[in-house]
C-alpha cells in the first residue's frame, strides 16, 4: 500500500531527527552561552563604530548627506535596528543561525566518513563556531564582522545545497545567493570577488538536471587534445546552468549597480566607497619617500605623521586617518579630491616599485592569519572573570593559530593532482579553499591596516577544514573499509 504524502513526510522527518538529534543539543548550548554573555557582558564600541553610527544617522535622514566613506551594509543595519541592544540581539541571532550552517557544512564536508564520525564532525564544527570567543565577542561588538560572516556563509551554504541536491537548483535559490553576495560586498568590500568565484563554481558543478538520481553525474567528457569538444562541453555547461546564473546576476547587478552609480553621481568616483586612495596608502606609505616633488606637500606631511607613528609603535598602520586633516590643508584639496589624488599617487608608486609593494602585501597577508580575539574587559559586568577569560583567550588563540597554519600547509599540498585524488576531495572542499585563499590575498592587495580582522568572517571555515583533516587522517581507523569508501 502506497503511503500518503503526509505519512511519507512524517517518516522522512523522523529519519532526519534520528540522524541529526545532536543538532538540538548544539542549538541549546548556543542559546545558553549567548544568554550568559547577555547577562555578564555589554555591547562594545570601537573607533570604527563612530563612523558606522554617523553613516547610520545620515541614512535615517534620507541619504541626503551620506558621504560614501564606507559601504552602506552595516550602517543600514544599525539604522534599521536603532539601539545597541537590538543590534546585539540580532547579531546573537545570526550567531545561532551560523551555528546551524556550520553543522550543515560540517556534515557535507564529512561525506565519505562513517555516519557516526560524520555526525561528530558536524557537531564539532558547529560547537567550534558557537564556543569561539572571538566570534561570540564580535556578536556583541558594534562592528561589521558578524553581519559579513552571516551573508558569506549563506552564499556558501546555498552553493553547497545546489551542488548536493539537483532539485534545489532553482532560480529562487540562485537569486537568494546573488542577493546575499551583494549584501556581503556592501558589508565588506573585500568580498567583491565572491560573485565571480561563485558563478564559476555554479557553471562547473550545477550541471545535473533536477530529478537526476545521481547529483554528481558529469557532462560528456572531452579529450584534452580536442579543443572543439572542450568548447562543446563548456557550452553544454552554460546551457544547463544559464537560468541559475542569470537569476544570480539579476539581484547582484541591481544592488551593486545602484550603489556604484550612487558613488559615481554624487562623488565622481568609480568604486564601492570614496576612500579607496586612503586604503591604498596603507600599502604604499612604507615607501612614500619616492613620491615626486609634484606632490611634495602631501608627501612631506604624510612622512611626518608616519615617522612619528613608527617611533611610537614601530608601524605606520592607520596613520593616514590622523594625517588627513593636515594633508587637506597643505594641499588645498577636499576630502574626496585628496582620496583620488592619494590613490593616483599610490598606483604610480606601485607601478614604479612593485617589489616594495609586494613585500608589504606579503607582510599584510601573514598578519591575516594571526587569529585575533577582540573584546573589552571594561564591558564585563563581573571583573572577577577577567583573568579566566584572558587564559581562555590565550589558549584559544594558540589553537586557532595552529589550525590556521595547518590549513595553509594542507591546502597548499592539494595542488598536486594525485594527492587530491588520494584525499578524495570534492568540489565543496575546492569551493571553501578558493574562498578562503582569495580573501586572504585580496585583503592584503587592497589594504595594510587591521589585517587580522579580515579573517574573522572565515575563521570558522578554516577551523572546519582543520577538523575535517583531523577526522580524515588522524581520528579514523585507516584499516576500516567503511571509513573510506572508494570514490565513484
Amino acid at each position: 500500500m502506497k503511503m500518503r504524502p503526509q505519512q511519507e513526510g512524517s517518516k522522512r522527518l523522523k529519519a532526519w531527527a534520528s540522524e541529526h538529534w545532536p543538532l538540538g543539543i548544539v542549538l541549546l548550548a548556543s542559546l545558553i552561552i549567548r544568554i550568559v554573555e547577555y547577562l555578564f557582558y555589554a555591547p562594545v564600541s570601537y573607533s570604527d563604530t563612530r563612523t558606522y553610527r554617523r553613516l547610520a544617522g545620515q541614512i535615517l535622514l534620507g541619504w541626503s548627506n551620506y558621504d560614501g566613506s564606507r559601504t552602506p551594509g552595516y550602517p543600514a543595519f544599525l539604522a534599521l535596528l536603532r539601539t545597541d541592544q537590538s543590534v546585539w540581539l540580532a547579531q546573537m541571532g545570526m550567531g545561532v543561525i551560523l551555528t546551524v550552517l556550520l553543522y550543515f557544512l560540517g556534515w557535507q564536508m564529512g561525506a565519505g566518513l562513517e555516519h557516526k564520525k560524520r555526525r561528530r564532525l558536524a557537531v564539532l564544527a558547529a560547537l567550534a563556531h558557537t564556543l569561539n570567543l572571538g566570534q561570540l565577542f564580535f556578536e556583541s561588538s558594534l562592528l561589521s564582522e558578524t553581519l559579513a560572516t552571516f551573508f558569506l556563509t549563506l552564499v556558501i551554504a546555498g552553493w553547497v545545497i545546489g551542488y548536493r541536491v539537483p532539485q534545489a537548483r532553482t532560480v529562487w535559490l540562485a537569486a537568494g545567493m546573488g542577493l546575499c553576495s551583494a549584501l556581503a560586498i556592501l558589508t565588506r568590500g573585500l568580498f567583491i570577488f565572491l560573485p565571480f568565484w561563485t558563478l564559476l563554481m555554479m557553471w562547473f558543478y550545477w550541471v545535473g538536471k533536477p530529478g537526476s538520481p545521481d547529483p554528481w553525474t558529469p557532462l560528456p567528457s572531452a579529450e584534452k587534445s580536442n579543443l572543439g569538444s572542450q568548447w562543446k562541453v563548456a557550452f553544454l555547461r552554460l546551457k544547463g546552468t544559464f537560468p541559475a546564473l542569470l537569476a544570480f546576476l539579476v539581484p547582484l547587478s541591481l544592488v551593486i549597480g545602484l550603489w556604484v552609480g550612487f558613488i559615481r553621481v554624487y562623488y565622481n568616483q568609480w568604486g564601492l566607497e570614496t576612500m579607496g586612495g586612503f586604503h591604498l596608502i596603507q600599502n604604499t606609505g612604507t615607501f612614500f619617500e619616492y613620491v615626486p616633488d609634484e606632490y611634495a606637500a602631501i608627501r612631506d606631511t604624510y612622512l611626518k605623521y608616519r615617522d612619528e607613528k613608527i617611533d611610537q609603535t614601530g608601524t605606520q598602520t592607520n596613520v593616514i586617518w590622523k594625517a588627513i586633516p593636515e594633508m587637506m590643508e597643505v594641499s588645498g584639496l577636499g576630502f574626496y579630491d585628496l582620496s583620488r589624488t592619494v590613490g593616483k599617487i599610490s598606483i604610480d608608486l606601485i607601478r614604479g616599485h612593485p617589489d616594495l609593494y609586494l613585500l608589504n602585501v606579503v607582510k599584510g597577508w601573514w598578519l591575516f592569519w594571526r587569529a585575533p580575539i577582540y573584546w573589552s574587559a571594561d564591558s564585563l559586568k563581573w571583573s572577577g572573570l577577567v583573568p579566566v577569560i584572558n587564559v581562555l583567550i590565550f589558549v584559544e588563540r594558540l589553537l586557532l593559530w595552529g589550525l590556521n597554519i595547518l590549513f595553509l600547509i594542507t591546502s597548499l599540498v592539494v595542488i598536486w593532482p594525485p594527492l587530491r585524488k588520494t584525499w578524495r576531495l570534492s568540489p565543496i572542499h575546492g569551493y571553501l579553499l578558493g574562498t578562503i585563499w582569495t580573501t586572504s590575498i585580496v585583503q592584503s592587495l587592497l589594504d595594510h591596516g587591521d589585517n587580522p580582522r579580515f579573517l574573522i568572517p572565515l575563521q570558522s571555515l578554516v577551523v572546519l577544514w582543520g577538523l575535517w583533516f583531523g577526522f580524515r587522517f588522524l581520528l579514523v581507523d585507516r584499516n576500516s573499509s567503511k571509513a573510506y569508501p572508494k570514490s565513484k
